[in-house]
């Protein structure tokens, strides 16, 4: 008890540890973005793979992720930003947050990168449809990155379906409940249908 007196508020910890927390979802398109990176290497260039993809190339882009995440937390601390539950709208908010940072350093950059993942994604699933439709054998390497790929791909779809419900349809009807489908639940639906 000696040191409390040097310690936030209760209420004040948990605000600030949710919006470290919600930082990591800034981060996971540009780490989705290095896997898939490595899921096209190890599906169209597999002898390539070790010279293209080596553990240094996962560290890179887990490291810029986690940087970038870094850099929003910061900055938004820096002006008094916090991350609490509402319950009058029924759902997480950013409180004393300027929008305008929010836009340019979080939500146009997250939303591009998903866009970026969901094209290149799209390109490999119709090159992954097409080797099928023609019946080539394949060995259980490939097989197995298929598999891979395509869970992956399945969470990027989520992942996107999140921040168009989050950004875009959630302001689409005022009503608290509609808020909480928007935010709330269907955040939820990611971890409970990849689980």
């Amino acid at each position: 008890m000696l040191f409390s007196q040097y310690l936030p508020s209760y209420d004040e910890v948990g605000r600030v540890i949710c919006l470290i927390v919600s930082a990591t979802y800034a981060a996971y398109p540009f780490m989705q973005f290095g896997i898939v990176y490595n899921r096209v290497i190890a599906l169209f260039l597999p002898f390539k793979f070790d010279k293209l993809c080596p553990i240094q190339a996962a560290w890179i882009f887990v490291t810029l992720g986690l940087l970038y995440a870094a850099f929003f937390v910061a900055h938004q601390l820096a002006h008094g930003c916090r991350f609490a539950y509402d319950a009058k709208t029924l759902n997480w908010q950013y409180l004393n947050c300027p929008y305008e940072d929010r836009k340019y350093f979080y939500i146009f950059p997250v939303l591009i990168m998903t866009a970026a993942v969901l094209i290149l994604n799209s390109v490999v699933a119709f090159q992954l449809m097409i080797k099928k439709l023609k019946a080539t054998t394949s060995c259980l390497y490939e097989k197995k990155n298929r598999r891979m790929f395509w869970q992956g791909f399945v969470q990027d779809v989520f992942n996107a379906n999140d921040l168009i419900w989050q950004c875009f349809l959630s302001g689409l009807i005022n009503s608290p409940i509609w808020v909480f489908i928007a935010d709330t639940l269907v955040w939820e639906l990611s971890p409970i249908c990849d689980g």
